[in-house]
C-alpha cells in the first residue's frame, strides 16, 4: 500500500531557538529525486510517498547531512509502518565505508509536515537509532516558477503531554568540489555532452598541454636522429641538456606500472561505460514519457511504465 500526502492537513510549525545549525549536501537532495522519479514512473495513479534516512555527522551543534536512503514501509490500518530491520541493515552497510556517519534524521516527500508524521517521527526514536531526530520534507511536485527550495527543515520538541511540536530550523546548503561538478552535470540532463561544463575546460588545457609535449618529443627525437647521421653539426651543450632531461623522466617501464596502467585504464573505461548507460536509460524515460502524454491526449488506454 502507499500513502498519499496531498489529502492530509498540513501543521503548523513555529520557529526553532535551539541554535542547532544544519548543513545539507548536494548528495541528499538528489537521492530524494531519484526516489521520486522511480516513484513516480512505477505509480499508475498519485504518486506514492517517499521516505528515508538522512546520514551524516554531528559535531556539537553543527549537523552536516551528507547522504540519504530511502526506506521501506507498509500501510497498517491508515498508519505508516517502518521496516526497521531494513534500515538497520542498511546502516551496518553504511558504516562498514563511513565509520562516522550516523543516521541523523529522516525525510520525506511532501508540500510541508502533515498529520500522522509525529507517529512516523516515533518509530525514529523508540528503534534506537536517534533519541532527537531531524525531520526534512522536500515538496517535489512544484512548477518552475518557484525560486527557492521546496524544503522544510524541522525538529522536535516534546510538549507536557508528551506530544509532539514542531519546530523550524534553519540550513545552509555545503558542497565540495566534486558535488558541484557531479551535480552540475547531472542538472544538465539531456543537453549535449560536455557543453557549458566545468569539465570540458580542463579536459581542453589538459589536452593542449599533451600535444605540445608530443610536438616538443618530437622536435628532440628528429634532431638526435639528425645528430646521428651527421646531417647536422654536434651541439655538445644541447646534447647535454637533453642528456640531463631524460634523467628527470620518471622510469616507467615496470611491472607495477603496467598493472596500475591497466586497473586505471579499466576503471576509465567502466565510467564511461556507465555513463553512456545512465544517458542511455534517461532517454529512454524521456522517450516514455512523451508517449504516454500524446497517448493520454488522443484518448488511448494503453501505457507504458
Amino acid at each position: 500500500m502507499t500513502m498519499m500526502t496531498d489529502k492530509l492537513p498540513e501543521v503548523n510549525v513555529n520557529k526553532s531557538k535551539s541554535g542547532l545549525e544544519v548543513f545539507l549536501h548536494p548528495l541528499v537532495l538528489n537521492n530524494i529525486s531519484d526516489s521520486y522519479t522511480r516513484a513516480k514512473f512505477q505509480s499508475t495513479g498519485d504518486v506514492p510517498r517517499c521516505i528515508g534516512a538522512l546520514f551524516g555527522t554531528q559535531e556539537g551543534r553543527k549537523v552536516i547531512l551528507r547522504t540519504s536512503f530511502e526506506m521501506i514501509y507498509k500501510m497498517e490500518n491508515n498508519e505508516l509502518i517502518i521496516d526497521m530491520d531494513y534500515v538497520k541493515e542498511k546502516l551496518e552497510q553504511y558504516v562498514q565505508v563511513y565509520k562516522n556517519y550516523e543516521i541523523l534524521g529522516w525525510y520525506s516527500t511532501g508540500p510541508g509536515i502533515i498529520v500522522g508524521d509525529e507517529k512516523i517521527h516515533r518509530q525514529l526514536m523508540d528503534s534506537g537509532l536517534n533519541d532527537s531526530p531531524l525531520y526534512m520534507t522536500c515538496d517535489c511536485d512544484i512548477d518552475d516558477s518557484v525560486k527557492e527550495l521546496p524544503i522544510t527543515m524541522a525538529e522536535a520538541k516534546m510538549a507536557d503531554d508528551e506530544s509532539i511540536e514542531w519546530v523550524s530550523l534553519g540550513y545552509a546548503i555545503e558542497t565540495e568540489i566534486s558535488e558541484h561538478i557531479s551535480v552540475e552535470e547531472v542538472s544538465k540532463g539531456s543537453g549535449n555532452e560536455g557543453e557549458n561544463s566545468q569539465l570540458a575546460p580542463q579536459f581542453a588545457k589538459m589536452g593542449q598541454a599533451v600535444d605540445m609535449l608530443n610536438d616538443h618529443t618530437h622536435i628532440l627525437i628528429n634532431y638526435l636522429e639528425a645528430v646521428k647521421k651527421n646531417q647536422v653539426p654536434k651541439n655538445h651543450s644541447l646534447l647535454r641538456a637533453i642528456h640531463g632531461l631524460t634523467f628527470q623522466i620518471p622510469a616507467i617501464d615496470s611491472n607495477k606500472f603496467r598493472k596500475d596502467y591497466a586497473n586505471e585504464q579499466m576503471d576509465v573505461k567502466m565510467v564511461t561505460q556507465l555513463a553512456s548507460m545512465t544517458k542511455g536509460c534517461q532517454q529512454l524515460n524521456e522517450l516514455v514519457e512523451k508517449y504516454n502524454v500524446a497517448y493520454q491526449k488522443r484518448g488511448h488506454g494503453h501505457m507504458f511504465y
